[in-house]
């Protein structure tokens, strides 16, 4: 692992670091990731930020040995999932204690580690038809559901913040904080050389993913005692 970064010698304005770290675990492949990320104060008020890098994800036990014939089958021979992302956004600061926050992110993702959902193979089974096993009588008897390092996922977004902390008033101090996330896009490829498909907002192989979602707190002080919710 290693990381540089500037100083405010470098510019008082702005800042950049880099890191990497390399890994060689003894049950999985080697794997290597970097990061780059930056800022820059555009006024005392409002600054942007970027980032750009790439990450992994080894398989975990169950991935790499289950056995299990009404569910599915682990592979000790996975590879680790990779991807890499890019994000540039900006943070506007009206007040002290008030920030509003926007990020727009990209990330793919490879190597996917699942398996193909049961009704991706009975959509192709001129393709998938090998994993169908059937009875004497042509029923299907089980779908054999592996891991392997399967296809891709696209997906693009937005982050929004909106975030305030220790407003004093006659009743107490408030603090209020809304993350959410806006997906504009995600898409799988459940196999090598397989079409994307859109799994925004539907249900598609391992699950669905929402359009919008977000967390909200709400906290209260006042003397001896805090409410948080």
């Amino acid at each position: 692992f290693g990381q540089v970064r500037t100083t405010p010698t470098f510019s008082e304005k702005g800042s950049i670091a880099f890191g990497t770290r390399f890994n060689a675990p003894s049950h999985s492949k080697n794997a290597a990731v970097w990061n780059l990320s930056g800022r820059y104060d555009l006024t005392s008020r409002v600054f942007v930020r970027s980032t750009v890098g790439t990450a992994f994800r080894y398989p975990d036990a169950y991935e790499l040995f289950a056995s299990d014939p009404t569910c599915c089958y682990g592979n000790p021979n996975l590879k680790p999932e990779k991807s890499s992302q890019f994000s540039f956004g900006a943070v506007y600061e009206p007040s002290r204690g008030v920030n509003l926050s926007v990020d727009y992110w990209n990330i793919k993702r490879t190597n996917l580690i699942s398996e193909i959902g049961d009704d991706v193979i009975l959509g192709n089974l001129a393709k998938y038809g090998n994993l169908v096993h059937r009875t004497e009588d042509g029923d299907i008897d089980y779908i054999e559901l592996r891991k392997e390092n399967r296809g891709a996922q696209i997906a693009t977004g937005l982050d929004l913040g909106i975030e305030m902390h220790g407003v004093k008033t006659a009743y107490g101090k408030f603090t209020a904080r809304m993350l959410g996330t806006l997906m504009l896009n995600s898409k799988l490829q459940t196999n090598p050389g397989d079409q994307y498909v859109s799994n925004l907002g539907k249900f598609v192989t391992e699950g669905v993913v929402q359009r919008w979602r977000h967390r909200l707190n709400l906290g209260w002080e006042y003397g001896d005692v805090a409410f948080n919710v």
